[in-house]
């Protein structure tokens, strides 16, 4: 939240070719492959659409990757 909080007005704008990069392809990938995961393992629980509502809780999005994008650059600690 801290991040998004030092954006300037005009960031947006300026960056909307890797936000949609980021955005559209990355994140539906990985929620597709986290519920093709959870399908496998409980397909006789669970049926391809309630695995995709359960993985849209538990896919992960990572912050570093979208501090970075923000800040230019990974910061060495």
């Amino acid at each position: 939240m801290a991040t998004g909080l030092e954006l300037t007005p005009s960031y947006l704008i300026g960056s909307m070719s890797s936000l949609l990069i980021l955005l559209f392809p990355v994140l539906i990938l990985s929620w597709l492959v986290s519920a093709l995961f959870l399908f496998a393992v409980f397909f006789d629980i669970l049926d391809f659409w309630e695995c995709l509502l359960v993985a849209a809780c538990i896919t992960p999005t990572d912050p570093v990757i979208a501090s970075a994008i923000v800040k230019g650059k990974f910061n060495n600690y």
